[in-house]
């Protein structure tokens, strides 16, 4: 994990690291990082896992909690076996959810473990390429949007997910739930929000970034509107901006990044790191790895 907040600290981005209870203590401190402390995953999970987490964020108030919650149908049958409860209602009893809690996944709950995760204002992201990729199931977005709970959009792990991008997510979530759900299910303005506003929120970090408003940091991206698929773009009152972002767009759309105030994309390259570079020195270590195991 501290190779990573190097890595973030090098390329000029924030990030959310999370740390076992055990390394929580050796963590490097950086500023522009939000640390959260992981709870196990359900199926290794056990009371001294959450009372090591529940000792730490009682001393930090800063500390964030992190956990991949009921991802699969087999991981909730397990705590609930294990502990007679759902992980959400454990969680609750071990007070361990609150507004600083970050929830993955969360898609085999029940209408009482909403209530719980709406009434404690945790956060939950979803990661729907990656959860239909490994078949966990479809979060019940509608739900939680209905009874105010945060949902912010993720990726996952390349792994699980490919390609990381979290334009593209925007309709893969739109699509998935539409599908699920119906055609009122969700809207482009949603899957906006939960691709950017409530991954602020979710981090504690809203009245800072997630929004282009006097007071808040000049991170913003910029698209090339001249791509075909983006046409026509049409402005108030009949505005299809939006729409066009979620539905048509991916990041190879991309034209600049503007971070702080201080251009780190430009013409889709990074300009404070050489890109060619770290891609070359990446393929150069995983084909050392595949060399060694194959």
């Amino acid at each position: 994990s501290n190779i990573m907040v190097d890595a973030l600290n090098d390329i000029g981005l924030r990030g959310f690291i999370v740390y076992n209870a055990d390394a929580w203590k050796n963590r490097k401190i950086s500023e522009d990082i939000v640390y959260g402390v992981r709870i196990p995953e359900e199926e290794k999970l056990e009371r001294e896992d959450l009372e090591k987490v529940r000792e730490i964020i009682s001393s930090d108030r800063d500390a964030m909690i992190h956990m991949h919650v009921a991802e699969t149908i087999e991981r909730y049958r397990i705590v609930r076996e294990k502990f007679g409860l759902s992980t959400v209602e454990l969680l609750d009893s071990f007070n361990l959810l609150n507004d600083r809690a970050v929830l993955t996944h969360a898609i085999w709950l029940s209408d009482k473990d909403r209530r719980i995760i709406a009434r404690r204002r945790a956060s939950i992201v979803c990661t729907p390429s990656a959860e239909m990729k490994l078949s966990d199931g479809i979060v019940q977005v509608p739900y939680f949007i209905s009874e105010g709970i945060n949902i912010a959009l993720g990726t996952d792990g390349a792994l699980w997910n490919n390609s990381n991008d979290i334009i593209l997510e925007m309709k893969i979530l739109c699509l998935l739930q539409k599908v699920t759900f119906g055609v009122r299910a969700i809207t482009s303005k949603d899957a906006f929000i939960a691709a950017t506003y409530s991954g602020a929120r979710a981090f504690k970090l809203e009245k800072v970034i997630g929004d282009i408003s006097k007071g808040y940091e000049a991170n913003i991206v910029l698209i090339n509107s001249e791509n075909p698929s983006l046409k026509p773009m049409l402005m108030s009152p009949r505005s299809n901006v939006l729409s066009n972002i979620v539905y048509c767009a991916h990041s190879g759309y991309v034209d600049k990044v503007i971070v702080r105030g201080e251009l780190y994309v430009d013409n889709g390259i990074l300009v404070k790191n050489d890109e060619h570079e770290i891609l070359a020195r990446f393929q150069k270590e995983v084909e050392k790895i595949f060399d060694k195991v194959l």
